[in-house]
């Protein structure tokens, strides 16, 4: 890295790698602060946090005023990783780092202390950047559902045999994990029998979900999303489903049988069924049925309300951080995140929950801990000039 950082023209630094040495559960952002800790005390300007199983391609190092993510790519994975993404290996301003209290210090295990540390970047007064997701359009009605208020809408029992088309523009714009479950699934509409609709889960992905009549799933599950306002349509012709957000094909299954048609009646927007109720908070700004557009005399409403007090944006400026054009190589481990459904490390549910019932409901203080409740016992520390070791107990 020495000579990486003098090819750069970088000739002034220094190394810190901070080691835990107990058997708590692996705490990277108070790793990160004692790092950032000592380098400030002796007089660093600013501070690039950095993985070590990531290896600079074309990596730059050089000073930035902003908060900034280095990485652009790392080689073999998706891209849509990368969006929301501020770790790896992340840039500050010593300054701009101790005005968000740098890192949490509440997160053991793997996972969502960089959401958190890029929640106290947008919430602090630093600058980082905005994309806009969805059409650029409004409506002018849409229903408001709060917890467990829902919709359902009569339709034909035969619906599911025939070719059919259903589309709907909302927005998901709160919801709480539960602490009793490994995963959480929030449905945007459903037909009741397996779980036939469209969901939105605890991964920040939107999945359409349907059985064939032998009782086999498929799915087509979107990108990583956050909660904006999208338009999905699906559609159904033969015993192929496609699935499109904001007119852009997101991918398609073909069924081996005929879709499995338990002859219900209602379809249902924000709940699987009237006793399956799930808490969280949607608005429905329209929903389309085979060119019929669903109004208010076609719904039954339990709670929620209807509202035309407005327009209502079918855009949403989302944060994401500044990033820099940088492709990095990630050196093989185990993997940490997540097999299909669950957390690979219960400590990660743990910080999940943390970080979006707390944290991303602002009912945490940021200014009340991280840098200034930073405590830990040092074990040892070896200086070798341009590189520093140093080992903690947590």
């Amino acid at each position: 890295m020495k000579k990486y950082l003098t090819n750069c023209g970088i000739n002034e630094f220094k190394i810190f790698v901070v080691e835990q040495g107990d058997n708590r559960p692996f705490n990277r952002g108070k790793l990160l602060n004692i790092g950032a800790d000592l380098s400030m005390k002796m007089g660093y300007e600013y501070l690039c946090f950095h993985d070590v199983d990531l290896l600079p391609i074309t990596g730059d190092y050089t000073y930035s005023e902003f908060p900034t993510s280095l990485i652009s790519e790392v080689e073999d994975k998706d891209g849509d990783i990368l969006f929301r993404y501020f770790g790896g290996v992340t840039m500050f301003d010593s300054e701009d780092f101790k005005s968000i209290n740098g890192y949490s210090n509440q997160y053991w295990g793997w996972g969502f202390e960089d959401d958190d540390l890029f929640h106290r970047v947008t919430h602090g007064g630093l600058f980082f950047d905005v994309e806009k997701f969805g059409i650029n359009n409004y409506s002018e009605f849409y229903v408001e559902l709060i917890e467990d208020d829902y919709v359902k809408i009569e339709i034909n029992p035969k619906m599911l045999d025939n070719d059919f088309e259903i589309e709907i523009t909302t927005k998901v714009k709160s919801k709480f994990f539960d602490e009793n479950k490994d995963y959480d699934e929030y449905p945007i509409f459903s037909i009741p029998g397996y779980n036939i609709g469209l969901f939105y889960n605890s991964f920040n992905r939107y999945f359409f979900q349907i059985f064939d009549d032998q009782k086999q799933p498929y799915s087509i599950t979107t990108q990583v999303i956050d909660d904006i306002t999208a338009t999905f349509k699906i559609t159904k012709r033969g015993r192929r489903i496609d699935l499109f957000m904001d007119g852009v094909y997101v991918g398609d299954v073909t069924m081996e049988s005929d879709v499995l048609n338990l002859g219900n009646r209602y379809l249902y927007v924000g709940a699987v069924s009237d006793k399956e109720l799930v808490e969280f908070d949607m608005d429905v700004v329209s929903l389309c049925i085979n060119d019929h557009n669903v109004d208010t005399n076609d719904m039954v409403l339990s709670g929620g309300e209807i509202r035309t007090d407005g327009y209502v944006s079918h855009q949403t400026s989302i944060p994401k951080p500044i990033r820099r054009n940088g492709i990095y190589r990630e050196l093989y481990h185990d993997n940490n995140s997540s097999i299909e459904k669950n957390w690979i490390h219960k400590e990660t549910r743990n910080n999940q929950i943390f970080f979006n019932n707390l944290v991303k409901q602002n009912l945490t203080n940021f200014t009340e801990e991280g840098l200034n409740t930073l405590e830990f016992e040092t074990d040892s520390v070896e200086d070798y000039g341009d590189y520093l070791k140093i080992t903690v107990k947590l």
